[in-house]
């Protein structure tokens, strides 16, 4: 199956491979994973991220949209070579997930408790801007299967190269990064609290995954990671995402750790760890 990929995220279904919107299989799209990439003056590292998702063997059915926060070293212009859709919000914000989740779902009606155009994809998917996704060619696949098997999975990512010696063989309850959530999994998170992710957390800084991985574990769902999926960290230009120098990204981190640990006792992770 050929990668999917969104060229506008306002037609949900017109993608670079077809030549119409007629081309597009309409019936995949439970499968179809709608991911999004945050970004800002990282471009030789996204540059490898994005062609490692691109040019992977084995392909399964994406959408890609990368959300800009203002980039000046032409990493705008890159993704846009590459054929990915880029989105550009201004800095600084707050976090930015629930208007990620918007550019592919719609926005959110509680009343109806639907979404406004929520068949678009199956999952949802986050992609970090310094990794290596083209060391395991199912790596996607793999997380979507994980997500399918099993109804309790409200979130599943890969585990990192340098993880998988440390973990068992198959899943890991973890605080996993936000890979690949079930859409009718962020519908219970909408249902429940009218956001995804927080909105009073900075973007690009911590807590906020551990924070939705608490509500998930208050819905009964599990965050794991899978050790049959596999991905390469190569740096930390995640971070680079949405702010502007090392103070201001410590200050924003800063924040958000007092707003997390007013949130929850004692600073407990919802893992039986400590922040």
């Amino acid at each position: 199956m050929e990668v999917t990929m969104l060229t506008s995220p306002e037609d949900p279904w017109v993608f670079a491979n077809a030549k119409s919107v007629d081309d597009v299989n309409f019936q995949n799209w439970p499968e179809t994973v709608g991911l999004f990439m945050p970004c800002w003056n990282n471009r030789d590292v996204i540059e490898q991220t994005v062609q490692s998702l691109v040019a992977m063997p084995e392909r399964y059915p994406f959408g890609l949209v990368a959300i800009d926060g203002g980039s000046t070293d032409g990493t705008v212009e890159c993704l846009t070579a590459a054929g990915v859709p880029v989105v550009s919000l201004a800095q600084p914000r707050k976090n930015l997930m629930n208007e990620m989740v918007e550019l592919w779902l719609g926005k959110y009606d509680r009343l109806a408790d639907m979404f406004s155009r929520e068949d678009r994809v199956g999952y949802l998917g986050f992609v970090h801007t310094d990794a290596d996704y083209g060391v395991d060619p199912s790596w996607l696949s793999k997380l979507v299967a994980e997500c399918w098997s099993d109804s309790k999975i409200g979130c599943v990512g890969p585990a990192y190269d340098d993880q998988t010696q440390a973990l068992p063989e198959g899943l890991h309850v973890a605080n996993c990064p936000i890979f690949v959530i079930p859409v009718p999994v962020v519908k219970a998170l909408y249902r429940r609290h009218g956001w995804w992710i927080d909105p009073n957390y900075w973007s690009g800084t911590s807590y906020c995954d551990w924070d939705m991985q608490w509500h998930l574990k208050e819905l009964g769902y599990l965050s794991v990671v899978s050790t049959w999926s596999r991905i390469r960290h190569f740096c930390q230009g995640t971070r680079a995402k949405l702010w502007v120098d090392e103070p201001d990204f410590r200050r924003r981190d800063d924040e958000n750790r007092v707003y997390y640990h007013s949130k929850w006792p004692a600073g407990v992770s919802p893992f039986g760890g400590t922040t």
